[in-house]
């Protein structure tokens, strides 16, 4: 028996996998692969992280670069440059899981495997 295309995270279409069915006992592993992303929720992720990533880096650099710019323009960099690196990772994590998609449609995606574990082994 297998599965086709079944979305594991909650009916929003997110990833969808396939694998084969095998007993689900301690020890047995299954070969799954995710077939699709979702584009807008992969890119807002990613600007998300970038967005976090972004603000301590710009805050170390408008520090160092305080000395050789005016107070506004340093505010400004302190604001503008998050924002921008956040859109920018949006843009080109949307086109990477738009090509993702188009590729993961004719020759795959990719395949990771998986192994039932105890409540206990994961605390």
């Amino acid at each position: 028996m297998s599965f086709d295309a079944v979305d594991f995270l909650g009916g929003n279409g997110a990833i969808e996998w396939k694998c084969s069915f095998l007993p689900l006992n301690p020890g047995i592993h299954m070969k799954k692969q995710i077939v699709q992303v979702s584009v807008v929720q992969s890119a807002k992720v990613m600007a998300a992280v970038y967005l976090v990533t972004a603000i301590p880096v710009v805050v170390l650099a408008g520090l160092f670069m305080s000395s050789f710019m005016p107070a506004g323009a340093g505010i400004a960099m302190l604001i503008m440059m998050p924002v921008a690196y956040a859109v920018g990772a949006f843009i080109g994590a949307a086109f990477g899981a738009w090509i993702y998609n188009l590729v993961a449609a004719r020759i795959g995606g990719f395949e990771f495997t998986t192994a039932e574990v105890s409540e206990a082994a994961v605390r």
